[in-house]
């Protein structure tokens, strides 16, 4: 009896001192310092075992289909490929800043680690605490296998097969595409959208910076009806 009074006593000390440390603000929550070895084993165990267990049952389309890999290509390309990369494309400046950081998927290492059922499982619900985002609710299932036969091709492909592949599909020097696309309703044009690719491509902030102002120029000078000028509006 003494012993499991001692043992409740411990367990309730460990959780006031635990609490005491939560609401301290003592734990760093920045992105810049890593988890302590302790808690990033936990997160690592919890997330194999967690992604295992929901993806048993999924069973793979055949993932050489052509219009898969088409699918998929039309969404890496202006949704993935700026965490991720892409063969012959760096990372973007802001990914690499995430913690954890995302994987490079030009290499065979994920496409190792995970099952074709369980990367179509983190595409579709998206793992917490790495912003890696949930793609089922915004995509469709085939748009989703798409990704993942993509993903299986990246780490053979080499550069000029990347951008042939991009190239064919019409997303070559496109960040957006219906992705989040901006522009004249009437008249159907995208604001610089090859502007902004070669911005964000760049390696160069100041360019990145130049090429941002100018879209936004262009974007300013095109909302302006036709005709009508800043000196129009003086003479009234």
């Amino acid at each position: 009896m003494r012993f499991i009074s001692g043992f409740l006593v411990a367990i309730l000390l460990i959780l006031i001192a635990g609490a005491l440390f939560v609401w301290s603000g003592a734990y760093n929550v920045a992105a810049d310092v890593p988890h302590w070895k302790a808690t990033s084993a936990v997160l690592e165990i919890a997330r194999e075992r967690s992604i295992d267990n929901h993806s048993d049952g999924i069973s793979p389309p055949p993932l050489d289909d052509p219009e898969l890999l088409e699918s998929g290509f039309h969404h890496f390309h202006p949704m993935c490929r700026m965490c991720h990369g892409a063969p012959g494309y760096e990372r973007l400046e802001f990914a690499k800043g995430l913690y954890p950081n995302p994987p490079d998927l030009t290499t065979d290492h994920i496409v190792e680690e995970f099952t074709d059922a369980q990367l179509y499982w983190i595409i579709e619900n998206g793992l917490k605490m790495t912003g890696m985002p949930a793609f089922g609710p915004t995509h469709k299932e085939d748009e989703l296998w798409g990704l993942v036969a993509v993903l299986k091709k990246l780490p053979q492909m080499t550069p000029e097969e990347y951008r042939a592949e991009v190239g064919a599909h019409g997303q070559e020097g496109q960040m957006g595409g219906h992705h989040g696309q901006t522009g004249d309703a009437n008249s159907g044009h995208s604001y610089g959208q090859e502007e902004q690719a070669a911005a964000f491509e760049s390696d160069s902030p100041q360019e990145q910076g130049s090429a941002r102002e100018e879209v936004q120029s262009e974007g300013t000078d095109s909302a302006q009806p036709e005709g009508h000028s800043h000196d129009d509006d003086h003479a009234h």
